[in-house]
């Protein structure tokens, strides 16, 4: 009996040291994670000039649809049009309204916040830039794109913006869109995107520590194998969501078994109907 009160008070220690090491653990990731957030934030510059009105408008239009074309439906951005079934390319047009003044001092720019499609932008009927719409494969941004706003377009009292959305990899979309400073969105563009070409290096960094910390758990405390496993865990995992996260930013073609997989499924949604 003594034997075994010993076991067991021997169990609920260990017990109650993993708890203490899982919650310093569970801490000191939710610490690093509050500091990356923070890190990763960038505010935009202002004043900022924001559309005034936002719309849709489906299909599979490719030149700029009329002023009076039927089917334009108001919306806000940011936002991902609905998926039209049955095609692999999905497209949406988009027409912003700015209230316009008379002409800035300073070089405006166009800022389209993570696209995260191919984007071709008319400024009041002038192509102003084409991000690949016609490039196979199509291009993914998740970065912003910023486009300089030429005196000429720069109309009262307003400023209309058609942006046409194209994508291949989901639902064809826009995010945020504003008018500011261009000299000032540049360096918000620049150092928003030097974050995010450093913050992979520093996920590294953090599940190498955690690694560590689970192994040198697992060393002083043999019993607990579960940090023995969790150790190799946290590397791999990681090092899947990198390569996930690579695979979904290049620009690789398509399988073509997907190919082959998506036909088959649509003609056989065709056939039972």
């Amino acid at each position: 009996m003594h034997a075994m009160a010993e076991r067991a008070g021997r169990g609920l220690a260990d017990l109650h040291g993993l708890a203490a090491t899982t919650v310093i653990i569970l801490l000191f990731t939710a610490g690093v994670l509050t500091l990356l957030g923070a890190y990763m934030q960038v505010r935009l510059p202002t004043p900022q000039l924001l559309p005034i009105s936002v719309e849709r408008l489906d299909g599979d239009a490719a030149s700029l649809p009329p002023v009076d074309a039927p089917g334009w439906q108001p919306t806000v951005l940011p936002e991902r049009a609905p998926l039209r079934a049955g095609q692999r390319e999905q497209r949406a047009w988009y027409r912003l309204r700015f209230q316009g003044g008379p002409p800035p001092a300073n070089l405006q720019a166009l800022l389209l916040r993570r696209p995260l499609s191919a984007l071709q932008i008319y400024v009041n009927g002038t192509l102003l830039g084409d991000s690949g719409v016609a490039r196979h494969p199509l291009p993914v941004y998740r970065s912003d794109l910023r486009y300089n706003l030429p005196l000429a377009l720069w109309t009262a009292p307003r400023i209309e913006v058609l942006v046409l959305s194209v994508s291949r990899q989901g639902r064809a979309g826009l995010g945020e869109v504003l008018i500011g400073d261009s000299a000032a969105l540049a360096a918000y563009k620049a150092e928003r995107n030097w974050r995010d070409k450093t913050i992979p290096g520093h996920s590294v960094l953090i599940s190498a520590i955690l690694a560590i910390a689970f192994a040198a758990v697992w060393v002083a405390r043999p019993r607990e194998s579960a940090f023995g496993w969790l150790a190799p865990a946290r590397c791999a995992a990681d090092a899947l969501v990198r390569l996930a996260r690579t695979l979904s930013m290049s620009d690789l073609p398509e399988p073509a078994w997907l190919h082959l997989l998506r036909a088959g499924v649509q003609s056989r949604a065709a056939a039972d109907v």
